[in-house]
């Protein structure tokens, strides 16, 4: 299974395809957008327990499946010239959930934009029944203002 990422040019990187999918063998990633210059580009992995350094070989890595756990894989790419790095980008984190036998993986955008379109719809709700009480509110401080004008102007309602 292979996933591309593209590397953007201020130093994040994102997935290509930001659709769940399953990892039920070893995962190869391809990174395009990496500069033509003559360096050497690594990848720094930490998912769980996992720390790895791996030198990007043909612009791809590959990462064990026996490797990875349920949580976040974060992938950091660094662009080094004769020791010095010149460029890192971070790539978005990838979540991993466990789901027997194997593993899935999303993109952590696509999950939190997911999250932002339900909590949006929510405030969106939450804020119609607020207007809905504020307006009954309204209506009624009305109707005391009314009583209180009626009183200053000596009515009186056991009179009439």
């Amino acid at each position: 299974m292979t996933r591309l990422i593209t590397l953007k040019p201020y130093g994040v990187g994102r997935y290509a395809d930001v659709s769940p999918f399953i990892i039920d063998e070893d995962l190869h990633i391809t990174f395009e957008g990496m500069d033509a210059a003559n360096g050497i580009y690594h990848a720094a992995l930490t998912c769980g327990v996992l720390h790895l350094s791996a030198k990007i070989v043909n612009h791809m890595i590959t990462i064990p499946k026996e490797s990875l756990s349920a949580g976040e894989l974060n992938i950091t790419v660094m662009l080094y010239l004769r020791g010095e790095k010149l460029k890192e980008w971070v790539i978005e984190p990838l979540l991993l959930k466990d789901v027997e036998p194997t593993l899935t993986a999303e993109p952590e955008v696509s999950v939190l934009g997911e999250e932002l379109k339900t909590l949006k719809a929510t405030m969106i709700a939450e804020t119609e029944e607020l207007k809905t009480e504020l307006a009954r509110m309204r209506e009624e401080l009305d109707n005391v203002k009314t009583k209180i004008q009626l009183l200053e102007q000596g009515y009186d309602p056991l009179r009439v």
